[in-house]
């Protein structure tokens, strides 16, 4: 083989395996940062197409989510909207999610390894999985006293309340006016309000 031939196989051979090895690198160590990236649509539309663990208070659910007939398969709703708020937060597409929804993220989307096994009766079962709930220490009666007595001072009032057992530390309700309503930030859709 002629010199030339050899040292233009020998370049080719090292840009073959530098490219091997930078697949590698973005495949096997970069994998986790960029799917965490906030505008990694494909991630996004993958999480809304998938049914959301509930967000649960003394049992009653207040944070879901229910079928909807768009190009994703679920939307997430908050029947208690303004008194809860602060606590669950919203899971929006355009805005991301926050409060309960961002720091239990992987238990809702049922990411979170103690869900392993429910994933793979899923995956046998062949059918979609699904997030894990999470239960608040919140008292409902708490939650609606609170937020029904900042109400009740009128709309202009701002403030907080927060009601803590000291025993054991739990957060029995919580409350911040005003509020607002994760379900307009939830709406994916065109024409509400």
């Amino acid at each position: 083989m002629n010199g030339p031939i050899r040292r233009l196989s020998v370049f080719a051979l090292v840009l073959f395996v530098a490219l091997l090895g930078n697949a590698t690198y973005l495949q096997f160590f970069q994998a986790d940062s960029l799917n965490a990236r906030n505008d990694n649509r494909r991630v996004i539309d993958a999480e809304f197409s998938r049914e959301r663990g509930a967000i649960v208070a003394a049992g009653t659910p207040v944070a879901r989510t229910v079928p909807s007939n768009d190009r994703f398969k679920f939307q997430r709703v908050y029947p208690q909207g303004p008194e809860y708020a602060q606590l669950t937060g919203f899971f929006s597409y355009i805005y991301g999610r926050n409060a309960v929804e961002l720091t239990e993220n992987d238990v809702l989307s049922g990411n979170d390894p103690r869900l392993f096994v429910n994933n793979l009766v899923d995956l046998l079962g062949n059918s979609q999985p699904r997030g894990g709930s999470v239960s608040l220490t919140i008292d409902p009666a708490a939650q609606s006293a609170a937020f029904d007595g900042l109400k009740a001072l009128g709309a202009s009032t701002q403030g907080a309340v927060v009601a803590i057992q000291p025993s054991t530390g739990k957060i029995l309700a919580l409350v911040s006016s005003p509020s607002y309503d994760p379900n307009r930030l939830a709406w994916r859709g065109h024409g509400r309000s």
